[in-house]
């Protein structure tokens, strides 16, 4: 096409686009703005719809359809981006319509609308105060707690699971991922959450020697994966974090060894290194705990502390 051409179709075109009839609403049917907004949900027009549902809410307050109009005019809310208050009025609509054909669709606006806020990295001035991925979370616990069967709420979990690990609030990831665990056996993402779950724990340590309870809690969850899933995702990244368990466990009890030989208490000593010998043989501070026990003059050689634990209680 010439150039020539080219400017005489384009200029039809922008003739046609002036004349082409305004939408006036006045004109329209109740079942043609129903319609029609369905159209603009569709097209991404969220405002457009929004005016069309508004007007015909006003104008035929008896349209038979309210729960239609009322459900596409919380869509048209969520499309048009005023994601929080298309959840408000979701929320207010699984009230208003306990029973209703459009419970799947509502669980998909909904977990669309818990996405996108989950997914925001805005806050108030950027303070990281009131956070709409908070508003995020709140969204898609909703969304579990009323679909918990339907087939976005595992994924929903994990979402929020993830966002909690990022933030590290480890208890909070911890509590979804187990949640996900119990509550659905056969999700795809049991093998994450079972994985997470040690990591976790193993990320919430600050220090070896004040959070050891943390610390056999992610070994356990570890080797329970390492154990459990032979085919799992994560199997070369949940062997180097249980490596990582056993040296930082080794690392408390050679601490706590230092402790003893500080205040001269030698037979302390001695039981939390050979803990780390004998308890992690392959980590750093097994090693150094090694080399303080070859430094330390002969005295009486105790048990491994779990051992001594079970003779104390007079277990078999």
């Amino acid at each position: 096409m010439t150039a020539p051409r080219i400017f005489v179709a384009a200029l039809l075109a922008s003739i046609l686009a002036a004349c082409a009839s305004p939408y006036v609403l006045e004109r329209k049917t109740a079942d043609e703005l129903f319609a029609d907004a369905g159209t603009d949900i569709r097209d991404g027009n969220g405002r457009g719809a929004i005016t069309k549902l508004e007007y015909l809410k006003t104008k035929y307050p008896d349209f038979p359809d309210r729960e239609g109009v009322d459900f596409r005019l919380a869509e048209a809310r969520r499309v048009n981006g005023d994601l929080w208050r298309a959840f408000v009025e979701f929320r207010e609509f699984l009230q208003r319509y306990p029973i209703t054909s459009l419970s799947s669709r509502i669980e998909s606006n909904l977990f669309e609308i818990g996405r996108q806020l989950l997914d925001s990295r805005w806050s108030f001035l950027g303070t990281g105060l009131f956070r709409e991925a908070d508003d995020g979370v709140a969204v898609l616990y909703f969304l579990v707690d009323n679909f918990p069967h339907g087939p976005k709420a595992d994924d929903a979990l994990r979402r929020v699971a993830q966002y909690k690990f990022l933030a590290r609030d480890y208890a909070g990831a911890v509590a979804d991922y187990e949640r996900i665990i119990r509550a659905y056996p056969s999700s795809a993402w049991r093998d994450l959450a079972e994985y997470r779950i040690g990591i976790a724990y193993l990320r919430s340590v600050e220090r070896a020697d004040l959070d050891r309870s943390a610390l056999l809690k992610a070994r356990e969850a570890l080797g329970s994966y390492l154990a459990t899933r032979p085919e799992g995702s994560s199997l070369e990244e949940a062997r180097a974090a249980l490596y990582e368990c056993d040296e930082k466990l080794a690392e408390s009890e050679f601490r706590i060894g230092e402790f003893y030989r500080r205040i001269d208490e030698p037979f302390g000593a001695r039981l939390h290194y050979r803990n780390a010998v004998i308890g992690y043989p392959v980590t750093q501070y097994a090693a150094r705990a090694e080399a303080r026990l070859a430094e330390m003059p002969p005295g009486e050689i105790p048990l491994p502390l779990s051992t001594a634990s079970r003779k104390a209680s007079g277990a078999r």
